[in-house]
């Protein structure tokens, strides 16, 4: 499966995350999502048409952490 969003805690780690990948040319658009993570039913995600792997590898630098990857519906 191509799991193609990284989902975040919040709209501001969405954002912020956002403008880091772009700044080293990866796009990515900030997305409500649905999870069932540590008791949340919706969090911010960054969808990322390609080089997901790259992107959380960046954003990890930044600690931005990643509550899970999934794919967009």
């Amino acid at each position: 499966m191509n799991y193609n969003i990284l989902v975040l805690s919040t709209i501001t780690y969405a954002m912020k995350g956002r403008d880091i990948l772009r700044k080293h040319g990866i796009t990515a658009y900030v997305e409500r999502v649905s999870i069932e993570k540590a008791g949340q039913s919706c969090g911010y995600g960054l969808y990322i048409p390609d080089k997901i792997q790259d992107a959380e590898e960046i954003l990890a630098n930044y600690n931005i952490k990643v509550i899970e990857r999934t794919v967009r519906k």
